[in-house]
């Protein structure tokens, strides 16, 4: 009894390892900025669906900087309606959608609008994602 509750423990902890391992190298290659836009899309899809940040760890931060890259990935690679979506949902859970800035002068941002607010900034202006934030946020 006791050997069929260890080796169940140790494979149950192996697994939660591979998968987070797993997770930990698709989620470094979709926030890498050398991936070409069909791979980093992939990474980005891989890295969101295992990621074990926001079950285990709790950490928004993490998840929601790779749904925002995800969001961003699709937009990249022609998926302009499946990429506006994913961008929409992550401003909609954090309220800054249909917020246009307003206070942001006045009070100190949470972790997560920092993440996003520190990767709009590097969006070239006239892209086609810049262009969706700015839409989505006003």
């Amino acid at each position: 009894m006791k050997k069929t509750v260890l080796t169940s423990l140790i494979t149950v902890f192996f697994l939660l390892w591979i998968v987070g391992f797993g997770s930990s190298i698709f989620a470094s290659k979709c926030l890498s900025d050398n991936t070409n836009p069909r791979s980093k899309l992939t990474s980005c899809n891989v890295a969101s669906a295992t990621t074990l940040a926001r079950f285990v760890f709790n950490d928004e931060t993490e998840f929601v900087a790779i749904e925002l890259e995800r969001g961003i990935s699709l937009i990249e690679n022609q998926r302009m309606k499946d990429g506006t979506y994913a961008i929409r949902k992550i401003l909609e859970k954090y309220g800054l959608a249909g917020r246009g800035g307003r206070n942001a002068e006045t009070r100190s941002l949470n972790p997560v609008e920092v993440v996003i607010f520190r990767r709009v900034k590097l969006l070239d202006p006239s892209s086609d994602v810049f262009s969706v934030f700015a839409h989505e946020i006003r």
